[in-house]
């Protein structure tokens, strides 16, 4: 594996697709770059050398947003709606259609992002819960551990540990 621009690509990819794979570059602005350094859309990275690779980081770096820059443009535009509390950036936020289009029947891609946005914030609270429901069990067999040793010194047999099915 290579790493292009901070994206793990495959030795046997073109420079072309490598380029594509990397957020904020669009099909013109790859092909700005192969033609740039007079370089083939249809080379492998594999057969660049490693000096061409550093130019052309360094040549994107200066000229392009990329990765984390182009996430955070993005996200500074929504959030400038959000904090004025306009209605774009409530529609935006409820992940509504925010042009003016109808709901009633053609809403379908923003709805269809709104669900995978609504799937991330979801798997994200699970593992939360889940962190949750480790830690707790941890602290109540601490508890348990602790109960158990004080009866012992205390001269009283231990409780008896009656488990409860977990609800699937």
């Amino acid at each position: 594996m290579y790493k292009l621009l901070e994206q793990k690509v495959h030795p046997n990819l073109t420079l072309w697709k490598a380029l594509l794979s990397v957020p904020g570059l669009s099909a013109p602005s790859a092909s700005y770059i192969c033609s740039y350094f007079g370089l083939t859309k249809q080379i492998l990275l594999k057969d660049l050398t490693r000096t061409q690779l550093v130019e052309i980081e360094k040549k994107v770096t200066r000229n392009f947003r990329i990765n984390k820059a182009m996430r955070d443009a993005l996200a500074s535009g929504f959030t400038a709606h959000y904090i004025s509390r306009a209605r774009r950036g409530m529609r935006l936020r409820e992940g509504l259609p925010v042009r003016g289009q109808r709901t009633r029947s053609n809403s379908r891609t923003a709805l269809r992002l709104k669900a995978y946005w609504l799937s991330e914030r979801v798997i994200a609270m699970r593992a939360k819960n889940r962190m949750r429901r480790y830690k707790k069990a941890r602290k109540t067999a601490r508890i348990a551990k602790i109960t158990k040793l004080n009866r012992i010194a205390k001269g009283l047999p231990p409780l008896k540990v009656r488990f409860r099915k977990r609800k699937r």
